[in-house]
C-alpha cells in the first residue's frame, strides 16, 4: 500500500510539475494550518481540533482574470472533545489524515485578490485518536475499515498575491459521511468533515 501510495504521489507530481511548462501556467508548493470540526445536519460540533495541509499547485489560465486550479494536498481532519468532571480534564482528538485533491475555479478581482470555487476529492490514508490530560496521555490507530475511504465535497476561499506569493483562507465543506461501519457510526452517526484552512503559496 505504501508502494502505491509513493508511485501515485510521484505521477501526480510529474503531472502537476511539468504542466508548469506551458506558457501562462504557474505552479509551487503551499502549506498551512487547518481548524476542522465534524458537522450533522449543518448542526456544527464546535469543539475545534487543531491541524495542517502541505502540497503543490498548479494554475492554468484561461484568460486574463480566470484560471483553473488542481492541487494535491496532504491534509488533515477530525474533531477534538475536551472532558471537565470532578475526576479531571483533557481532550481527546479524532485525526483523519487525507490526500486531497481540490479542483478549483479561481477569479482575479483587482490586482491582487482571487477568489476560489470548486469541488474536493479525498482518500483517507489513516485514522487514530490521541489523548492528553490528567488521566494521561495516549495514541491509538483506528482500523480504516470503519470509515468511508473516499471523501468529497464544496470548497471555497480567497488569496491575496504578493509577487510570487499568496496568502490565503480556505472552507472545506464535506458531502460524505465520514463513519462506515455500524461501529463507527453509533459514536458519529451521520457525521461529515468541515475543515477551516489558512495557507501560504508559493509560485515558480
Amino acid at each position: 500500500m505504501k508502494t502505491k501510495r509513493t508511485i501515485l504521489i510521484a505521477i501526480l507530481s510529474i503531472a502537476i510539475f511539468g504542466t508548469s511548462q506551458a506558457q501562462g501556467v504557474s505552479s509551487g508548493f503551499k502549506g498551512g494550518l487547518n481548524a476542522s470540526t465534524l458537522y450533522v445536519d449543518d448542526v456544527e460540533n464546535t469543539k475545534i481540533r487543531p491541524g495542517f495541509n502541505a502540497g503543490v499547485f498548479v494554475n492554468t489560465p484561461a484568460s486574463d482574470h480566470v484560471g483553473l486550479q488542481l492541487e494535491f494536498l496532504f491534509s488533515t481532519a477530525g474533531n477534538r472533545t475536551e472532558y471537565d468532571n470532578i475526576l479531571g480534564t483533557g481532550q481527546i482528538d479524532f485525526n483523519l489524515n487525507y490526500l486531497q485533491v481540490p479542483l478549483l475555479a479561481t477569479v482575479t478581482v483587482g490586482k491582487i485578490l482571487d477568489l476560489h470555487l470548486g469541488v474536493h476529492g479525498a482518500y483517507l490514508i489513516g485514522a487514530n485518536t490521541s489523548s492528553d490530560g490528567d488521566f494521561g496521555s495516549g495514541y491509538s490507530e483506528l482500523n480504516r475499515g470503519h470509515f468511508n475511504e473516499f471523501d468529497y465535497g464544496l470548497t471555497g476561499g480567497v488569496g491575496i498575491n504578493i509577487e510570487a506569493l499568496q496568502i490565503g483562507a480556505r472552507y472545506n465543506h464535506g458531502l460524505k459521511d465520514v463513519a462506515r461501519s455500524a461501529e463507527a457510526r453509533s459514536f458519529l452517526g451521520s457525521s461529515k468533515n468541515a475543515v477551516a484552512q489558512v495557507y501560504v503559496a508559493v509560485g515558480f
